[in-house]
């Protein structure tokens, strides 16, 4: 929120009011410079916001693009930013790519379709390569509103057809379910899955869920469910497929009798994305989704053009290194797979644009001028800090400090004293700091002040869930135990009607053939049973005392096992150790040269060694983590202060330091 109420500052100085005059002028192409780093998206975000429709961004690399993304994402509500990455598999190794940047590039094309504002941010070689055209796009959507006639059957086969994966229980993205007259989807574009009830074939209710516990979060009157694949309608559209494939090979030379062949067999087959280009003939990119009249600014121009020559040069390298594996289609040539650079940077120049001129565009006299700088590096010389803090807010600039989380506000607001008085500190960080003359801002970032690296956010958005993984895991014949019941036989779900409530339900077979039907809103009442492999349980009988008896003395075990481990602690804790002193300014300065910024969970991992440290109890704590999740960090400030206060400290390291 910080950097919002800053953008609703500086909105109103010269050259962001020059930038407007000139977009509602309607110029194809308006340039400016001096939006440096993290000002850049400042003038994005206005440039969002003065012209209608979505606005795209196109940078020379993932590196820019991904950077760009975040900062709009502090100055935007996330949903109005869009990214379309390239894809993260070679175009040669036959793997299709992986679903979050599958998701990612569906989601943008969605916000694009709809033409309902916003950004899409994207390098320039995502625009090389191909995507499915609009209008196919148009064929993948399915939107479903409440009372909707359409048969559950019909919908499945739709979903299969445009990339979902049929399972028993959704577990993650791109997945759904059918159970009697419910459908369960995972689709991009939603917060959470989808649960549809059908009434025969109209669509009775609507509700979102969670993806962890199955459960209902919240009811809704519509839903779109978008493609998971970018090769779609493989049975839909097989003969157009079929004419395009066989065009293809006679204008690029190649063999796809077997790309043929796997289609019709399995219809959409892992690593079907890399024959798009010849697939959808006349291929389509990125640009075909942009609306009539929106503006597409071009962030460095002649990068943009650089990285768009090295793209290609690279890909036809790669190319001319393959070699056909048996048992594989016959990969296509570097021109059907991606778009030639000329012609993407002639369709760019066609459109109406924004360009951003870096060093270099000086000569232009129609430019709007920033006049940004960017900032300097302090290497952790806090000295030389406090005096660019002090010379901006004398100058009567509005001095800003961002800070990535609470914990190194804390420790900047020590280490700089009284000097906080003159300045706003905020967390939630840019990419760069700057300074913006026009607007009186002067902006540093905390980790520009010791060359923290700050990592870059390639987050998944679309987390896969872990719902009641017991319960998911089950095959017919499997043993599972039910809190209330014991020991049974699982033996599917089945659709079940009590005072004309129809509910699906887990069936459960005892001795004497016995069932419980559990409703599967009362899952987590039901774990997989667990023993040794091979040996099968007895299943418990209905109706009698002895599971209940079973309970009992399970109950008593381990409330005798649990008074051991208190009678353990209590005298661990009766034993005096050392208390540490609290923390120091060295310790807050030896805390901020850190070259990484700290995750959740080394914050809580450090706060809770120091609590213990500093307690006359001896610690007892063992700190786990996989290899590079940041352990050593924590041990440094233990080891720090225990030798703050005179002590020694010894480091075994098993492995190589």
């Amino acid at each position: 929120m910080s950097a919002q109420r800053l953008y609703q500052r500086i909105k109103h100085s010269g050259p962001f009011q020059e930038l407007a005059r000139r977009l509602e002028t309607a110029e194809q192409a308006v340039p400016m410079r001096g939006a440096v780093g993290s000002l850049a998206a400042f003038a994005m975000t206005w440039i969002e916001e003065v012209v209608p429709g979505p606005v795209v961004v196109v940078c020379a690399t993932e590196d820019r693009a991904e950077a760009l993304r975040n900062d709009l994402e502090r100055l935007l509500d996330t949903e109005l930013v869009g990214y379309f990455p390239g894809w993260d598999v070679s175009h040669f190794d036959g793997r299709s790519p992986h679903l979050d940047v599958v998701g990612l590039r569906m989601e943008a094309l969605d916000q694009l379709r709809r033409a309902e504002g916003g950004i899409v941010v994207a390098p320039v070689e995502a625009l090389m390569g191909h995507t499915l055209p609009p209008d196919y796009y148009d064929l993948s959507i399915q939107s479903i509103r409440l009372g909707q006639e359409i048969a559950p059957g019909v919908l499945s086969d739709h979903l299969v057809e445009v990339g979902y994966e049929r399972v028993t229980t959704v577990e993650g993205m791109g997945q759904f379910s059918v159970r009697g007259g419910i459908l369960d989807s995972c689709s991009f574009g939603n917060a959470h899955p989808i649960r549809l009830e059908f009434w025969g074939d109209e669509v009775s209710s609507i509700r979102a869920f969670d993806l962890h516990t199955q459960r209902s979060v919240e009811e809704v009157d519509q839903v779109r469910l978008l493609p998971c694949r970018e090769a779609v309608l493989p049975i839909t559209m097989a003969d157009v497929y079929a004419r395009n494939l066989a065009r293809a090979e006679q204008t690029l030379g190649v063999d796809l009798a077997q790309v043929r062949e796997m289609q019709e067999r399995e219809g959409i087959f892992e690593g079907l994305e890399h024959y798009l280009g010849v697939l959808y003939e006349g291929a389509t990119d990125l640009l075909d989704y942009v609306p009539d009249g929106c503006v597409v600014v071009v962030d460095d121009p002649e990068g943009v053009a650089a990285a768009a020559e090295d793209a290609w040069s690279a890909c036809k390298r790669v190319a001319s290194r393959q070699k056909p594996r048996r048992g594989e289609p016959e990969a296509l040539p570097v021109e059907g797979i991606l778009r030639h650079p000329e012609v993407v940077l002639n369709r760019l120049a066609s459109m109406r644009q924004v360009v951003n001129l870096a060093l270099g565009g000086s000569a232009r006299h129609d430019v709007v001028d920033f006049a940004g700088t960017g900032a300097r590096r302090y290497e952790g010389h806090l000295e030389v800090l406090k005096e660019d803090l002090r010379k901006h807010w004398l100058q009567d600039y509005d001095v800003v400090l961002l800070c990535e989380s609470p914990g190194q506000q804390a420790r900047l607001e020590e280490l700089l004293g009284e000097i906080c008085n003159s300045i706003s500190i905020y967390t939630g960080p840019l990419q760069t700091g700057f300074s913006y003359t026009a607007g009186r801002l002067f902006l540093v970032n905390d980790h520009e002040i010791y060359s923290r690296h700050r990592r870059q956010r390639r987050y998944r958005r679309f987390q896969d869930g872990s719902p009641i993984k017991t319960i998911t895991a089950l095959q017919r014949g499997d043993f599972v135990v039910h809190v209330a019941h014991g020991i049974g036989r699982f033996e599917g779900v089945e659709r079940i009607t009590v005072d004309r409530i129809s509910r699906d339900c887990l069936t459960l077979f005892y001795r004497d053939g016995d069932k419980v039907y559990v409703p599967v809103d009362q899952m987590d009442q039901v774990q997989k049973y667990a023993s040794q492999e091979g040996v099968a349980p007895v299943l418990s009988k209905l109706g009698t005392v002895i599971w209940e008896r079973l309970k009992e003395r399970t109950r008593k075990e381990i409330f005798k096992m649990a008074a051991e481990l208190v009678s353990l602690y209590a005298e661990r804790k009766a034993r005096p150790g050392t208390a540490y002193s609290p923390d120091t300014a060295e310790m807050k300065a030896l805390e901020a040269s850190f070259p990484f910024q700290e995750t959740l969970d080394q914050l809580k991992a450090i706060e809770d060694v120091k609590q213990d440290m500093e307690q006359v109890a001896p610690m007892d704590r063992l700190v786990c983590g996989d290899v590079g999740y940041g352990k050593t960090e924590v041990a440094i400030r233990a080891a720090f202060k225990a030798v703050a206060d005179g002590k020694q400290v010894a480091v075994l390291a098993p492995t190589t330091i």
